[in-house]
C-alpha cells in the first residue's frame, strides 16, 4: 500500500478497488470514511502509519453503507479516535455495526480545528437520509462520500435516501467556493462547478 497525495496535507488510500479513504492533517488529523473493515483495513492503518501516526481527532463517517462505515470500529480502536457521523445517520450505523458507537454528531456548519487545518461539516442528505460531507476550509476541498462519485453514476435506494433531497443538496454545494471534490469512489473532481452543474442535469428527472 502506498498513499496518494491529493493536495497539501491531504492523503488518501484506495481500498476494495474503488473506495477512497482520506486523511486530512494539521497538528492533529481526521479520517474521512473508513472502508469495509475487511482485510484491506490494514491499508487504512498503513495510511496512518505512513503519515507518522498523528493524533486522530475524528473518524468522520459519511454514511452507514459498509464500504464507508464498516471499518470505523477497527479504526477507532487502533487510533483511539472518536467516530463522527450525521445525526440522521447515527442510529443506522449503531444498529448495523455491533459494538460501534457514534461518539458525536455535528450540526450543519459546525467545525473542528485540527491545528492549521479546519474541517467544516456539511449535511448532504440524498444518497442516504443522513449523509455527511466535510469541507477542508483552508484548501477548499470537499469530501463527500457517495453524495458525489466519479467511478459510476449517482444512485440511491429510495428506502434510505431521497432524490429530492439530493437535488437540494447539490444546489447547496454549488453555493460553496470549492477547489476540489474528493468523492467516495473514483478520481477527485478538479472543476467542481462544472461537475456539479452536469450532475444537476444528470439527476433532474431521476427518481432513484
Amino acid at each position: 500500500m502506498k498513499s496518494i497525495e491529493v493536495a497539501d496535507n491531504v492523503l488518501k488510500v484506495i481500498v476494495n478497488g474503488s473506495n477512497n479513504v482520506y486523511l486530512v492533517m494539521g497538528e492533529r488529523a481526521a479520517f474521512f470514511d473508513s472502508g469495509f473493515g475487511d482485510d484491506t483495513h490494514q491499508d487504512v492503518i498503513g495510511l496512518w502509519d505512513e503519515a507518522g501516526k498523528p493524533e486522530i481527532a475524528a473518524i468522520i463517517v459519511s454514511h452507514w453503507h459498509g464500504d464507508h462505515a464498516g471499518g470505523a470500529k477497527l479504526l477507532s480502536e487502533a487510533t483511539g479516535a472518536p467516530v463522527y457521523a450525521g445525526p440522521r445517520e447515527k442510529a443506522a450505523i449503531e444498529f448495523k455495526y455491533d459494538g460501534l458507537t457514534v461518539d458525536y454528531s455535528p450540526i450543519d456548519g459546525e467545525s473542528i480545528d485540527l491545528g492549521g487545518a479546519t474541517i467544516r461539516f456539511v449535511h448532504t442528505p440524498g444518497h442516504t437520509n443522513g449523509s455527511l460531507s466535510a469541507l477542508y476550509m483552508e484548501q477548499r476541498i470537499l469530501f463527500t462520500g457517495d453524495t458525489t462519485r466519479t467511478a459510476d453514476p449517482f444512485h440511491l435506494n429510495p428506502t434510505f435516501g431521497s432524490m429530492d433531497e439530493q437535488r437540494q443538496t447539490i444546489g447547496k454545494l454549488r453555493a460553496l467556493d470549492l477547489s476540489m471534490i474528493g468523492c467516495g469512489h473514483g478520481p477527485e473532481v478538479d472543476d467542481p462547478q462544472k461537475y456539479l452543474a452536469e450532475l444537476v442535469e444528470d439527476i433532474k428527472d431521476k427518481e432513484w
